[in-house]
């Protein structure tokens, strides 16, 4: 067909064929002199005076015209002067024009119909681009166009219209042969699946990459194309795209800080990766936490040189760290800050930005086409520009500018959309025929919506609707096989159904898209010789460790190998999170056992408020702009340690031990075949009488001891504790349990009904105290049948309770002699295997919940269920148990 063409002639086609045209004439013969290829705005531009209003230039003179108008508009009073107004009003404008439409033949049986009548008058006289078009195409119209050729293509119905005028006067049409090929009809789960799909139909099949057209029914298809098809090594281009230009969101964030110079906007800022500075992330870090504008002082920090207990020497060692990159940033961009804050002229701020906008992006690199696109808008608008408000409605007109991209050159499969068809090919894939997505004809919306138009000498919906489904021609008979797809769904579960149009033309109904799968977990081994691991985990054959970092290797080896081999430190978390609210709890009530000893239960509140005052004085030194927040958290503080005091007042009642030792060090050695293992750690708190001991650990929640978790070496510290405490002290082990230090939310009901005699019975305030002392019970294992010592009404722990005949009795009693042997070979299992090597990613169930290396790791695997270390029986416990 282009072979044909005489030379000197013009082709009219659309951008995004060109280079296939081009492509197909070198094929077909070695080229056509003088041969020129225009789309059809091209052409009409070409021969188009240049003096001509841009649109932007056009938007601010409609704005200035309209702004008189305040006094007799009322019902767009607050919108008529913004740019989505202007915008849609401009769009009406020139299809007003088009269609010869004058603003007398516009309704007005409403008085919104009256106002935008009013307002359409008003910006008539104004030109357009539509003027420049019509008069251009009426002096083309008056030539004999015969050296003009029209690719026949979809077009849209003002284009159609175009092209029928410039046929009438000796244009020629250059139309495919209709003629209807092979046709396939499938449905897949998802656009996902119906991608991956179409991938393994082009490589089972074989086909050639030049045989083929892929057109997309929706936009979001382009990025799943690009990421499958890379990985099946399928070539392909994809023809044209809109993007968001990167140059031009860049320059309004710096114009939107010029507005506004506060925190969040210069945030956005840096955000947008305008300047490429060392430490930018600490910086942004540092006025995060301290909520500091760059204006502030960075140098409250270095007053501060001692710690608390809430803030140890590290954390504040990081902090002050990072207060000093912030000052680095700080002093380089502060100098262009005051440029962009103190700009004497909008033509000196725009000058300023682009400045640095340009020195945003890498000099290797090319900028990019929207560049020139900013430039043209800056020096049209500029004239326009002369307050802020002048300034956002310039920053609205950028915000809607869409960057398009068209390929250059094609390697593989070109990809396009319905309304840019590609020329004939020997299999078109259409993806996404849905009847949301196909045929795709859009309808008037917004304030000229069909509804108005209905009013008006415009087209009809039912003309624009038969020539929008005519153009479709071009995309059902341009292929010799055509492969039509479907999703049955969406990612968030709703149906999807297939186009009427698309089953009309087909006469079939869809069957499943095959796809072939096969899921094959991709193992990951990670392990290290044992001469590494003795160097990287002991130092003179003594593996040293906390039971919590025994604890981490069991639920994830490969946690343990980052943290204690590589020694990748938990970044810190700044500021007063939940874990410094136990921190604190905890310090409170060490302060008060070790003041007060037994009698620590009737502490009064002032007293609590001097020790918490302490505390958050420190804190408040260090956040002085959280001073709200920290007064918040005292307040909260007061109140959950005041209940919690209340609680442990009626458990200390009816105990006969005495709290004697808290935060009590230890290390233990264990023995193991060719090492030393050294645990070390803190108890938190110790109750002993005359010949008894008894263990709490506090926790921020409530926490129960589990035998499988216990045995697999996913808990160990409790029986750790009692193991250790034994030895150190000489006396026996009453139990070991945990204690919630959390203000846990207690459902409670208005009332209950009893059977026998069926009746009502509302509940009462002591029911709902009895409530709040039953969810705070202590939770572990009991060790010792005298259980009187530590609980005389068995009402304390869970699973201990009085017996019919008055005896205080625990459902299990366990024998710490037993134990003792058992965690012994646990913790020799567990050495053996961090010095034999094995640092396997293999996590237990909920370990990669909150840890801090899955970016390293990048694990996808299942959990795995942690098996027991040891062989245990019946053994474990003791006679005395319920």
């Amino acid at each position: 067909m282009f072979s044909s063409l005489p030379q000197n002639s013009i082709l009219i086609a659309p951008q995004h064929i060109h280079t296939l045209i081009r492509k197909k004439i070198i094929q077909e013969k070695k080229g056509i002199i003088g041969l020129h290829i225009y789309s059809l705005s091209t052409y009409l531009n070409i021969h188009t005076p240049q003096e001509l209003l841009s649109k932007e230039s056009f938007y601010f003179q409609c704005r200035k015209q309209l702004t008189p108008l305040s006094s007799s508009i009322h019902i767009y009073r607050n919108t008529y002067t913004s740019y989505p107004f202007i915008k849609q009003c401009s769009t009406f404008l020139e299809e007003m024009k088009y269609y010869q439409i004058h603003p007398s033949q516009l309704p007005i049986q409403t008085e919104a119909q009256k106002e935008l009548q009013q307002i359409l008058s008003t910006l008539y006289t104004i030109p357009n681009t539509m003027d420049s078009k019509q008069e251009t195409l009426q002096k083309l119209l008056q030539t004999h166009l015969h050296n003009v050729y029209i690719y026949d293509t979809f077009f849209s119905y003002e284009e159609y219209l175009i092209v029928q005028q410039l046929l009438n006067s000796g244009a020629k049409l250059l139309k495919e042969e209709h003629k209807k090929g092979e046709t396939s009809f499938f449905h897949s789960v998802n656009m996902r699946q119906e991608v991956e799909a179409m991938a393994q139909y082009i490589i089972e099949h074989q086909l050639c990459a030049d045989d083929i057209n892929i057109t997309v029914c929706d936009e979001a298809y382009k990025p799943l194309i690009h990421q499958i098809f890379e990985r099946y090594k399928i070539p392909f281009t994809i023809l044209k795209q809109t993007l968001p230009s990167v140059f031009i969101k860049r320059f309004i964030t710096l114009l939107k800080y010029h507005m506004n110079p506060c925190k969040q906007t210069l945030q956005a800022c840096i955000d947008a990766h305008i300047w490429n500075l060392p430490h930018i992330y600490e910086y942004s870090e540092y006025t995060r936490i301290f909520h500091k504008h760059i204006h502030d002082s960075f140098h409250h920090l270095e007053d501060i040189q001692h710690t608390n207990q809430i803030i140890n020497d590290y954390e504040l060692h990081k902090l002050k760290t990072l207060q000093s990159y912030a000052q680095e940033v700080k002093e380089q961009l502060l100098p262009i800050i005051m440029n962009i804050e103190h700009a004497t002229s909008y033509e000196q701020l725009f000058i300023h930005i682009y400045d640095i906008v340009v020195a945003s992006f890498n000099s290797h690199t090319s900028l990019p086409t929207s560049v020139q696109t900013l430039q043209h808008i800056l020096q049209d608008t500029l004239s326009y520009i002369h307050t802020n408000e002048d300034l956002s409605f310039l920053i609205n007109i950028l915000e809607d500018i869409q960057e398009q991209e068209y390929a250059s050159t094609i390697q593989g499969i070109p990809i396009t959309d319905l309304q840019s068809p590609l020329l004939p090919t020997p299999y078109n894939f259409i993806l996404g025929s849905t009847q949301k997505n196909f045929p795709a004809f859009q309808t008037k919306q917004g304030i000229f919506d069909e509804a108005y138009i209905k009013q008006i000498p415009y087209p009809t919906m039912k003309e624009r609707y038969d020539h929008h489904l005519s153009q479709m021609n071009t995309l059902y008979y341009r292929a010799q096989h055509m492969i039509v797809s479907y999703p049955m769904g969406t990612y968030e579960g709703k149906a999807n159904e297939a186009a009427l149009e698309m089953e009309s033309f087909l006469q079939k109904k869809a069957k499943p898209y095959p796809l072939y799968t096969n899921y094959q977990e991709i193992p990951q081994s990670y392990t290290i010789t044992s001469t590494t691991a003795k160097q990287l985990f002991t130092k003179d054959n003594v593996l040293k460790g906390s039971i919590s970092a025994f604890e981490r290797y069991i639920q994830c080896p490969f946690s343990y190998f980052l943290r204690y081999g590589l020694q990748i430190k938990d970044p810190v978390s700044y500021g007063f999170n939940e874990s410094k609210v136990g921190t604190l709890s905890h310090h409170i009530l060490e302060s008060l056992t070790n003041e007060y000893g037994k009698e620590y239960v009737y502490a009064t509140s002032e007293h609590i408020l001097n020790i918490l005052e302490q505390e958050l004085s420190y804190m408040r030194h260090l956040y002085p702009n959280h001073e709200a927040f920290i007064m918040a958290m005292k307040q909260r503080l007061l109140e959950n340690i005041m209940q919690n005091l209340a609680i442990l007042k009626e458990m200390e009642e009816h105990s006969h031990l005495t709290p004697t030792k808290t935060e009590y060090s230890f290390i233990y050695d264990i023995m193991s075949s060719d090492i030393m293992i050294r645990l070390h750690g803190f108890i938190d708190r110790i109750d002993e009488a005359r010949e008894f001991i008894r263990i709490i650990d506090y926790k921020s929640s409530i926490k129960s001891l589990k035998e499988q978790d216990v045995f697999s070496a996913l808990q160990l510290q409790l029986v750790t504790y009692a193991i250790v405490a034994r030895k150190h002290f000489q006396k026996d082990i009453v139990g070991a349990y945990y204690y919630s230090l959390k203000n846990e939310n207690i459902p409670f009901h208005a009332g209950k009904m009893q059977r026998r005699p069926v009746s009502y019975i509302p509940l009462q305030t002591q029911d709902y105290e009895d409530a709040i002392y039953q969810t705070h019970r202590l939770q572990g294992w009991t060790m010792h049948e005298d259980i009187m010592a530590i609980d005389d009404t068995g009402t304390h722990i869970v699973g201990v309770s009085m017996q019919k005949d008055g005896l205080i009795k625990a459902r299990k009693l366990y024998n710490l002699d037993v134990l003792e042997q058992h965690f012994h070979e646990l913790y020799q299992t567990i050495g053996k295997r961090i010095i034999k090597g094995d640092i396997d990613c293999k996590p237990s169930e909920d370990a990669c919940l909150f840890c801090n290396y899955k970016e390293i790791c990048r694990y996808k695997g299942t959990s795995e269920k942690k098996e027991l270390l040891v062989n245990i029986d019946e053994s474990i416990y003791q006679k005395g148990g319920v």
